[in-house]
C-alpha cells in the first residue's frame, strides 16, 4: 500500500504515457477491508487512480458474467491495486474476478506550477526539522533550495537558504498558498517578501519573471543536473517520469532520481523509493523502496513520512503497527500533507490505534477536504449522515457530498446525495431531490443509480409514476450487472408492468440473479417452481431455492420453507424444521410466520402447549392484519384459552377477520348469533 500523493502523480504519467491502458486490466479480489478492496493484478499493465473497477462472477452455464460490485482505484502498488467500493449488488468476496476500465484521458496543456510568473528559484516546503530551530511552527515556511542559472533568473534578491513567509504582507505558509497568491500577477511586477535569512527576519523586493515553458524548464534543470545539483536532478527525473517538457522515459527518470538520492537529497530519495515500489523503469523492490523512504523520512521529508505511515499500516515490509503508522501520519499531516490528513481522519473515525473521536476525525478530514481531497469530503458526509461519533446533521452531510460532487460530477457523491435525500437521516425525505441526484448518477451508467431511479418511477416517488420508464431503467441496470435490478426486471416481466408479460423472460432474469446469490430472486424462482407457473411444477426445486434465500435471512423464503416442512411439500414433513424456519421469519416480523408459531404453541406441536405465548404471537400477527391470527384470537378469547373469556374482545377480532372474508371467523360469529 502506498500514499495517495504518489498515485495522484502517477495517474498523470500512466494516462499520458501508456496508450495500451485503453484495454481493460484483469485481476482478482485479494482482500476486503471495510469499503476498500485489494485487487491482485493479472497483467503487467498498471491502472491509474480514478479508474473504474468492476468485480464480477462468471455464470458457466450461461457463458455470461455479472457484475457484483463497482469501485474506484485509489492506490496502486507492486502488482496490486486498492479501490473504494461504490456499489454492490451482491457480496464482494476474495477470489472474485475483476476488470479495471482505464479512464479515457482528455489531453490538457500542462500549466506552469505557479501561474504565468515565478521567482527563477527552486522552492520546497520547509520541513518541521528545519523549522523548529528557527522557532517556525510546523507546516509553515517555503525554503529556497537554489536559483536557476539562466539570464531570466538573474534579477531579484532571493538567495539559496532563504525561507519565505509572506508575499506583499500576506502569509504564504506552503507552496500551494504561494501559487494561489501569484495567480493573476504580471511579469515585471515588484513584490515584497518577508524571509528568514541566516536565522534573521528580513524584507526584500523581488521582480516577478515570466514562467518558462516546460521544455525550457527541462533544459534549465538538465544543465544543473549534469553538474550534480540534486534538486535539479530530481526535477528532471519528474519531468521524464511525467512527460513534461521531454518525452516520457521511466528509465531516464529512474537514473536521475537515483543520482539525487545517492547524494542524500531527501526529495530524490523519496522519488527513487516511489519508482522502486511501483517498478517504473526498473524491477520492483519494495524492501529497497522502504529503505529509501525511511532515509527521506528521517530527514523530515513529508512525502516519505506519509509513505512510512502506509508501510506500517499495511505491514507489507515491516510488522503491521497502527500506532507507528499514526505517528508518521501525524508528522506529515502537521506539515500539510493532504493524504496523511485524510488517513488521520480515518484513524480517529474508526478507532485505529486511538479511541474513536468525532471532533478529531472532523478536524483532519476537514483539513484534507480544504485541499480538495474528495474522499475526505465523502467521509465527512458519512460522519454527519450516520451521526455515530458526531451529531447527526443531514444538511452538513449534504454540504460535504456536494463539495465532493461539484468539481467533476463524482458519481459516488451523487449516489450519497440520492440516498441521503431518499432516506432522510434525521430530516424529512425529499424524493424529488433524491431522484435528481440518482438521475445524474444514472446518466454516468451507474447501475445502482439506474435501479434506484427505476424504483422511484415504479412507485411514483419524486417523479410521476411511469412503469415503462421504470422497466427501461431496470433493464439498463440489470445489463450493467446489478443483481437487484435483475430481480426487479424479472418481476416486471412476470407482472406485465411496463412491458408485455413474459414468464420466460421473468424466469430467465430471476435465474440469472438467483445463480449469483440474490435472495429475492431465489425466493421468487422458488415460488414459480412451487406453483408450476411458467415452469414445470417441481416442489423439491422450490425448496432448494427457498433454502438458498432463507439461509441469507430472506424473511419470505424462511416462511415459505417453514410451509414446505409443515405440509411436506418437496421435503419430508418435519415439524421441528418447520418451527425453526417459522421462528426465524417471525423474529423478523413476518405476520404469517408469527401466526404459525402461535398455532404451534396453541396446539403443542413440537413445543409444550402454552396458551399465553400463543396469544402473544397471534397478537403480533393480528396487529399486522393477518386474518388467520385475528380469527384465532377471537377463538381463544371466546373460549378463555390462556385469557379470561371475553365476548367483546372475541367479537372485535372475529369481525376484523370476517372483513377479510375469513370463513372460520364468519362461522364462529354465526355461532355467537352475530351476522358477519
Amino acid at each position: 500500500m502506498r500514499h495517495f500523493r504518489m498515485y495522484a502523480l502517477l495517474s498523470i504519467t500512466l494516462l499520458t504515457c501508456l496508450p495500451a491502458l485503453a484495454k481493460e486490466i484483469p485481476g482478482r479480489v485479494a482482500e476486503i477491508e471495510g469499503e476498500t478492496v485489494e485487487i491482485t493484478l493479472d497483467s503487467a499493465a498498471i491502472p491509474a487512480v480514478g479508474d473504474k473497477a468492476e468485480v464480477f462472477v462468471v455464470i458457466e452455464e450461461l457463458g455470461e458474467r455479472a457484475v457484483v460490485g463497482t469501485a474506484r482505484v485509489t492506490r496502486v502498488e507492486n502488482g496490486s491495486a486498492w479501490a473504494r467500493i461504490e456499489n454492490t449488488t451482491s457480496s464482494v468476496e476474495p477470489g472474485q474476478r475483476v476488470r479495471i476500465l482505464p479512464s479515457t484521458p482528455v489531453p490538457q496543456p500542462v500549466a506552469p506550477s505557479s501561474g504565468s510568473v515565478w521567482f527563477g528559484a527552486q522552492m520546497a516546503n520547509l520541513s518541521t526539522q528545519s523549522a523548529a530551530p528557527l522557532g517556525i511552527g510546523p507546516g509553515i515556511g517555503i525554503l529556497v533550495e537554489g536559483m536557476f542559472e539562466d539570464p531570466v533568473a538573474a534579477e531579484g534578491e532571493l538567495r539559496p537558504g532563504d525561507i519565505l513567509l509572506r508575499l506583499d504582507g500576506q502569509p504564504v505558509k506552503r507552496i500551494r498558498y504561494l501559487e494561489t497568491a501569484l495567480q493573476g500577477l504580471a511579469s515585471g511586477r515588484r513584490v515584497s517578501l518577508d524571509v528568514v535569512r541566516d536565522g534573521q527576519p528580513r524584507k526584500i523586493n523581488v521582480t516577478l519573471l515570466p514562467q518558462p515553458s516546460n521544455s525550457e524548464l527541462a533544459e534549465m534543470n538538465r544543465r544543473l543536473a549534469q553538474r550534480g545539483v540534486a534538486w535539479a536532478q530530481t526535477n528532471l527525473g519528474r519531468m521524464y517520469r511525467d512527460g513534461h517538457g521531454v518525452a516520457a522515459d521511466w528509465t531516464e527518470a529512474a537514473r536521475w532520481f537515483r543520482e539525487a538520492a545517492e547524494q542524500g537529497y531527501a526529495r530524490g530519495q523519496d522519488e527513487w523509493g516511489d519508482m522502486l515500489c511501483v517498478g517504473l523503469g526498473m524491477k520492483r523492490n519494495e524492501q529497497e523502496a522502504y529503505e529509501w523512504h525511511r532515509k527521506a523520512a528521517a530527514e523530515g521529508y513529508v512525502g516519505a513520512q506519509s509513505s512510512m505511515g502506509y508501510y506500517y499500516e499495511s505491514g507489507s515490509v515491516v510488522q503491521q503497527d497502527y500506532g507507528q503508522a499514526l505517528e508518521w501520519y501525524r508528522l506529515a499531516a502537521e506539515q500539510d500533507c493532504v493524504e496523511s490528513q485524510e488517513r488521520l481522519g480515518h484513524y480517529y473515525s474508526n478507532g485505529f490505534a486511538v479511541p474513536r473521536d468525532g471532533e478529531k476525525a472532523v478536524h483532519w478530514y476537514q483539513r484534507a477536504a480544504e485541499q480538495g481531497h474528495v474522499f475526505a469530503m465523502l467521509a465527512l458526509g458519512d460522519l454527519y449522515r450516520d451521526g455515530e461519533i458526531v451529531p447527526q446533521d443531514a444538511s452538513l452531510a449534504a454540504h460535504w457530498y456536494r463539495r465532493a460532487e461539484e468539481p467533476t460530477g463524482l458519481c459516488p457523491a451523487q449516489m450519497c446525495l440520492g440516498h441521503l435525500y431518499e432516506s432522510g437521516y434525521g430530516a424529512e425525505p425529499d424524493f424529488v431531490e433524491a431522484a435528481k441526484w440518482y438521475h445524474k448518477a444514472a446518466q454516468q451508467d451507474h447501475p445502482d443509480a439506474q435501479r434506484r431511479l427505476g424504483a422511484m418511477y415504479q412507485f411514483g416517488k419524486g417523479v410521476p409514476p411511469d412503469a415503462k420508464q421504470a422497466f427501461d431503467l431496470y433493464r439498463k441496470a440489470a445489463e450493467g450487472g446489478n443483481l437487484l435490478a435483475m430481480t426487479d426486471l424479472g418481476w416486471m416481466y412476470e407482472q406485465g408492468k411496463g412491458v408485455e408479460a413474459d414468464k420466460a423472460q421473468a424466469i430467465a432474469w430471476y435465474r440469472k440473479a438467483a445463480e449469483l446469490g440474490e435472495p429475492t430472486a431465489q425466493c421468487n424462482l422458488g415460488t414459480l417452481y412451487g406453483s408450476g407457473d411458467g415452469v414445470p411444477r417441481d416442489e423439491a426445486e422450490a425448496v432448494r431455492w427457498y433454502r438458498k434465500a432463507a439461509e441469507q435471512d430472506h424473511v419470505l423464503a424462511q416462511s415459505n420453507l417453514g410451509d414446505a416442512y409443515f405440509y411436506g411439500k418437496g421435503v419430508r414433513k418435519d415439524y421441528a424444521q418447520a418451527f425453526q424456519w417459522y421462528h426465524r421469519a417471525a423474529e423478523q416480523g413476518d405476520a404469517k410466520a408469527q401466526s404459525q408459531i402461535g398455532y404451534f404453541c396453541e396446539q403443542g406441536i413440537h413445543v409444550r402447549r402454552n396458551y399465553p405465548v400463543a396469544i402473544q404471537w397471534f397478537k403480533l400477527a393480528a396487529e399486522q392484519n393477518d386474518a388467520y391470527a385475528q380469527a384465532y384470537l377471537g377463538y381463544m378469547y371466546r373460549n378463555g384459552l390462556g385469557v379470561a373469556a371475553g365476548r367483546t374482545t372475541a367479537l372485535t377480532w372475529l369481525l376484523k377477520a370476517a372483513e377479510q372474508n375469513d370463513q372460520w371467523a364468519k362461522q364462529m360469529l354465526q355461532d355467537m348469533g352475530v351476522q358477519p
